[in-house]
């Protein structure tokens, strides 16, 4: 056992926690994922094992052509093989599209699929915390697109697993700052643990894993833990600021959270509470793209 997951134990210690956790099912990490990251490890690829690996699935494949050919990248000609999207996109790129895509199609189904408004604001989100990181942190692009993708994949999960979920997720968004307490209260568990215990089992890293768990704990701001570092804390205000701009992206009221914490979380990288209206004008040519090349 890990430091990490010993330390995830002993947050998970009340025997009823444990007890629903047990019960709870994850989609396994993908075969694919373990052989990615393994060659991500590695000073030189193996092109063509990753090409193999990649075009033994048709949904990644598809996704990592069209992302080779999106414009973002630049390319003159077109991708037409697994290997030229490789050269253009890169190993760390390809881990994101790999999470985006298995993500959806190990819980994009059954009463999840209905989480309409949830799986339109994970396609953007990703996208407005990396670009975030780079402008306001010295987090990883790559890293808080990773915690985009994943911090609130528990509600994903819970929804699977729990029949009553949706009138949970409703009462938990008309209650700002109490979103986690009533899940515990309905279900003896919350979307921040089954995350972070979703994030684990599909080898994020742990400060990763810990954004994810503590990212409905604004108190832990004040009172960080051992595993609340610097960049545990500015991955959650990350993606907190980006759920904002996404909102305003689309067009929806803000997550009623901001409202507490959104002055705080400005306040983490120096800005005053007007400042995440410029933020939103650096952000939106970035959206505007993913809207147009996801467009049918």
């Amino acid at each position: 056992m890990d430091g990490a997951q010993a330390a995830f134990e002993v947050e998970w210690s009340d025997q009823g926690v444990r007890e629903v956790l047990e019960s709870i099912t994850i989609p396994p990490c993908p075969a694919v994922v373990h052989v990615l990251l393994g060659q991500a490890r590695r000073p030189e690829v193996d092109v063509r094992l990753l090409a193999g690996t990649i075009g033994a699935d048709v949904g990644i494949a598809a996704a990592v052509l069209q992302a080779a050919n999106a414009p973002f990248f630049g390319m003159r000609g077109r991708a037409t093989t697994i290997a030229q999207a490789l050269a253009v996109i890169g190993v760390r790129n390809l881990i994101k599209i790999v999470y985006g895509v298995m993500l959806g199609q190990g819980l994009g189904g059954g009463r999840a699929a209905t989480l309409e408004r949830f799986w339109d604001r994970s396609h953007y989100l990703p996208i407005a915390v990396a670009a975030l990181a780079r402008r306001l942190s010295r987090v990883d692009g790559d890293d808080a697109y990773t915690y985009g993708l994943f911090h609130d994949m528990g509600i994903a999960v819970l929804m699977q697993e729990f029949i009553d979920y949706r009138a949970t997720l409703a009462a938990a968004n008309a209650a700002p700052g109490h979103f986690t307490r009533i899940e515990d209260e309905r279900h003896r568990v919350n979307h921040a643990m089954v995350g972070a215990m979703f994030a684990r089992e599909w080898l994020l890293p742990p400060e990763l894993c810990w954004a994810v768990f503590y990212h409905h704990h604004p108190q832990i701001f004040e009172r960080p833990t051992e595993y609340a570092t610097d960049a545990v804390l500015d991955l959650i205000a990350l993606g907190r600021v980006a759920e904002h701009l996404v909102a305003r992206f689309l067009g929806r009221p803000d997550d009623p959270e901001w409202a507490l914490s959104g002055v705080a979380m400005l306040a983490r990288f120096g800005l005053d509470a007007d400042g995440a209206e410029p933020l939103g004008d650096e952000v939106r040519p970035m959206l505007d793209e993913a809207r147009a090349y996801a467009a049918p």
